[in-house]
């Protein structure tokens, strides 16, 4: 078996039961008609299909033998990420790798995750080909990105074009609103969640935190996410539905337009995590000036910004806006020529980061 966690630290037995979700005796994740153990995903039930009792999905074509190692990626508190290649086909997939030792709390979000994206089959989505759960330690097979996330693209583009823009903002709408379709809330869209690559796709990521609105419910309640993104009904702890997701797509839209977070630091440089809550809740909406800016991007924001939740657009009215008409949104070509040479300092500062994480942590 390939080895991918380094572990000092036994385990303990593998018994988690929270909200309908369990870690059982035998190791694998079992959750009536969901399963995630040795063999891969189990899944009776997928996203659209007509009835609950669909055949059991057969495992893949993927096991951990089958991967070579390439390079760590990523590195947290949790586990590691490392860029793998699939020793057949020569494809390329990012592997999360988690000893499940965590807190209950994260193994939660990352079987949540694994279930999601499993069943959320779009163009605009990653992808989740496979999942593990072997010796204690979850595996989670992705796509790769060569790119990483539009949090490290801004890092060292700067402010996008904005037909760069226009055009990951309509792939990631489509997204979005098949999330939205299926009654999943994703609750934690940001830049760092929408994965990019070479060829000029741009896909929504980490489904760790999201919801499915089941039983004819129509709104949420639970604080999870990163709380700087968050809708003011949602900061004020008011139930929230797809609203929220679009406020959260605003602001993401808004930093890649400048480079940086939307809500500007107060006078002395420096602003206070209670201080920007109430900022974002009580003060109007940061906007993008006609002055520097295109009148469709700075009214794309200003209606996902739109304070009350009622008066936002959903994610398939605003793809209709014109600022994401087929003129305004850059082509796949000039995409991949604008992001060739930029791709190369990503993966070194990708790279760089997770080895840096790793010596921090003493391992």
């Amino acid at each position: 078996m390939a080895h991918f966690v380094k572990s000092k630290r036994k385990p303990p037995p593998l018994i988690v039961k929270e909200e309908e979700s369990a870690i059982d005796s035998n190791g694998q994740w079992d959750e009536a008609s969901f399963v995630v153990g040795r063999q891969g995903i189990q899944d009776k039930r997928k996203v659209g299909s007509s009835s609950e009792d669909d055949t059991i999905a057969q495992p893949t074509k993927y096991s951990l033998d089958s991967l070579e190692k390439m390079e760590l990626i990523g590195f947290g508190s949790s586990g590691r990420v490392f860029h793998v290649q699939h020793r057949e086909t020569k494809s390329d997939f990012a592997l999360k790798c988690i000893p499940m030792d965590c807190s209950k709390q994260v193994r939660l979000q990352l079987l949540q995750e694994i279930r999601a994206n499993s069943r959320l089959a779009h163009q605009n989505i990653v992808a989740c080909p496979d999942a593990f759960l072997i010796e204690g330690t979850l595996y989670i097979l992705l796509e790769y990105f060569d790119c990483g996330s539009l949090a490290d693209l801004i890092k060292v583009s700067g402010p996008l074009p904005e037909k760069i823009i226009a055009s990951f903002a309509r792939q990631i709408l489509s997204g979005l609103s098949f999330c939205h379709n299926q009654h999943y809330l994703h609750r934690d869209i940001k830049p760092s969640n929408f994965l990019v690559n070479s060829k000029g796709e741009a896909k929504i990521a980490d489904f760790g935190t999201s919801s499915r609105l089941d039983g004819g419910a129509n709104a949420a309640s639970t604080w999870v996410g990163t709380v700087t993104y968050m809708s003011p009904e949602r900061i004020k702890g008011s139930e929230y539905s797809f609203p929220g997701d679009i406020w959260s797509f605003g602001l993401t839209v808004f930093e890649l337009a400048v480079a940086h977070y939307p809500y500007p630091p107060s006078e002395n440089g420096q602003m206070g995590f209670w201080e920007l809550l109430d900022l974002i809740v009580q003060k109007p909406a940061p906007s993008l000036s006609t002055d520097s800016f295109s009148k469709e991007i700075s009214d794309f924001v200003a209606k996902c910004l739109e304070k009350e939740e009622k008066d936002r657009p959903s994610a398939s009215d605003l793809l209709n806006h014109p600022f994401l008409a087929e003129s305004n949104c850059a082509t796949t070509a000039d995409i991949q020529k604008w992001i060739k040479p930029y791709v190369k300092l990503i993966q070194q500062n990708l790279v760089k980061a997770a080895h840096d994480a790793e010596l921090d942590m003493g391992n």
